[in-house]
C-alpha cells in the first residue's frame, strides 16, 4: 500500500510541477509585474522546475519498472510531450528575453 500512495503522490508532484512552469509561462508572456520577478528570473525557474520534472518521472519510471500499467505508460508519454513542448517554449521565450 506504501508503494501504490508513493507513486500517487509522485504523480501528483510531477502535476503540480507541470502547473508551475505553464503559471511560470503565462507570467512571463503576459509580462505580468505582480510576479515580483524579471522575465529572466521567470525563465530560469521554469526552467529548473521542468529538471525536476524530469527527475521526478525518472523516478516514477523506475518506481513502476516491474509493473508498469497502460495508464502508467499514457502518464509518462503524455508528460515526455509536455517535456518537448517546455523545452521548445523555454528556447523561444529565451531567445525573446534575451532581444529585449
Amino acid at each position: 500500500a506504501f508503494k501504490h500512495q508513493n507513486q500517487s503522490s509522485l504523480t501528483d508532484d510531477i502535476h503540480a510541477l507541470m502547473k508551475s512552469v505553464e503559471s511560470d509561462f503565462t507570467a512571463i508572456k503576459n509580462k505580468d509585474a505582480s510576479a515580483n520577478m524579471s522575465p529572466a528570473d521567470l525563465l530560469n525557474r521554469a526552467t529548473n522546475t521542468v529538471k525536476k520534472v524530469q527527475e521526478s518521472l525518472a523516478s516514477f519510471k523506475s518506481t513502476k519498472a516491474s509493473q508498469m500499467t497502460e495508464k502508467d505508460s499514457t502518464f509518462i508519454q503524455h508528460v515526455n510531450e509536455q517535456i518537448s513542448k517546455y523545452n521548445k517554449e523555454i528556447r523561444t521565450l529565451r531567445f525573446e528575453t534575451m532581444m529585449k
